[in-house]
């Protein structure tokens, strides 16, 4: 049973986040233009 307050953590391939880090590094983009490319929605942003 979940805590209160307690936040779980979504696990993605590792392609996706190898994707995600290389567009971040190697094109300079900003998270949420990433996020909205590749699909992943994040509730706090």
């Amino acid at each position: 049973m979940a805590m209160k307050g307690q936040k779980f953590i979504k696990h993605y391939p590792k392609s996706l986040i190898f994707e995600a880090v290389r567009l971040h590094v190697d094109e300079g983009w900003k998270n949420s233009k990433i996020t909205g490319h590749l699909g992943i929605h994040d509730k706090d942003h």
